[in-house]
């Protein structure tokens, strides 16, 4: 399954912008401010279930520019098509209800809408706004979270804080090590095994004189009424506890914390856990299909490894849209996913290859055109491009 269309109106800096005859991978260039980063944000309006619906109410901001006052009437909608979807009984089932069309390909239509509330006669303020998800232009069909939990999109921001990602408790490593069943015998006995250690390191005489001297130091400053008895104990003592302590380290022989390696690596990390969890989630019939966003994968990494890591991430059967500014990603993207996003006149349009109608020697001599001005590709010479 992959978003096939893209259509929004009213939306920051798209009056109407019309994608069309769009392939499984997507990526989207063009000058800073043109508008990557905002397509995005609206297709997170439409899939995203982690966003709040005090997110989907938007502001004064989120209106075209060119309208003369956001609050008049104006209407934001973002609308998109999914395809690719008829060997899987799962997302049929699933977009059944919201198909637009039923010849094979079949065509399910989601529509996100912030528009003026029913009874607002005279809309002026967000109070007279409100915003809905339906399915199929039929605004009686509601798109539900129950159906977001299943069909989503997941986007990584650019410039993002890996290192504080991978170690927070939403991690994907945290996700993953969630999903583990233990067998309630190797519980037991781990348990048993930590209990035994612990025991052991606390009766060391070291360890029992830090106990004393913080019992003594906190009598001697208080005195008995208000000092309290501490102790010193290992956490935590159960094993299902003890995996949210598994750490993820770098170079087996040295050890290192994720805090330890460089951003590129921690970014690096960090996609892999999540493609790493998306598929799990997938596999166990948790999702159905997830659409990876991406915004500049290519900062903090050198450019072969971003020639490599895009490669695979294309290669991959997973939905992506990217957006770049590197010449080094753009040069190993086929000619059909490239997007141009430019501002004409005030308004910003899309421009993408696939409607070009070229044929293949044309395609062919274009691409290679593109990989030769990016730079020599390691792959090609074959060198190991680390």
């Amino acid at each position: 399954m992959h978003v096939t269309r893209i259509f929004i109106e009213g939306f920051r800096n798209f009056e109407r912008l019309d994608l069309q005859e769009l392939p499984p991978a997507i990526v989207l260039v063009g000058e800073n401010g043109a508008g990557k980063s905002n397509l995005l944000y609206a297709l997170r309006l439409v899939f995203d279930p982690s966003l709040p619906d005090t997110a989907r109410q938007l502001s004064a901001e989120d209106f075209w520019d060119g309208f003369s006052a956001p609050f008049a009437g104006n209407v934001i909608s973002v609308t998109v098509e999914l395809t690719d979807f008829d060997g899987d009984t799962d997302a049929k089932a699933l977009l059944g209800d919201y198909l637009v069309g039923t010849a094979p390909p079949s065509v399910a239509r989601l529509t996100y809408a912030y528009r003026p509330r029913p009874l607002a006669t005279s809309p002026t303020t967000e109070a007279d706004y409100e915003s809905l998800i339906y399915g199929a232009d039929r605004e009686d069909l509601p798109v539900g979270r129950e159906v977001l939990r299943y069909v989503s999109i997941r986007v990584l921001p650019a410039l993002r804080d890996a290192e504080s990602d991978l170690t927070s408790a939403r991690s994907p490593l945290r996700r993953l090590l969630g999903r583990v069943q233990l067998e309630a015998a190797r519980l037991v006995q781990m348990e048993a095994a930590i209990a035994s250690a612990g025991d052991a390191l606390l009766k060391d005489k070291g360890v029992a004189a830090i106990n004393a001297g913080i019992n003594t130091r906190l009598h001697d400053m208080v005195g008995n009424v208000f000092a309290v008895a501490t102790t010193l104990g290992i956490a935590p003592t159960d094993a299902e506890q003890l995996t949210r302590s598994i750490r993820l380290f770098i170079n087996e022989a040295k050890q290192r914390t994720v805090g330890q390696v460089s951003l590129g690596t921690a970014n690096l990390l960090y996609l892999a856990l999540l493609l790493e969890q998306l598929a799990a989630q997938e596999e166990s019939k948790e999702s159905v299909t997830a659409i990876l966003g991406v915004e500049e994968p290519e900062a903090h990494l050198h450019p072969h490894l971003q020639r490599v890591l895009f490669r695979h991430l294309l290669s991959s059967d997973r939905p992506l849209i990217v957006t770049t500014h590197s010449p080094h990603l753009a040069s190993v993207s086929p000619l059909p996913s490239l997007t141009l996003l430019r501002d004409v006149g005030g308004r910003t349009m899309g421009f993408h290859t696939r409607g070009l109608g070229l044929d293949d020697k044309t395609e062919s001599d274009l691409a290679r055109y593109l990989r030769c001005h990016a730079g020599r590709d390691p792959l090609r010479q074959g060198r190991d491009p680390s």
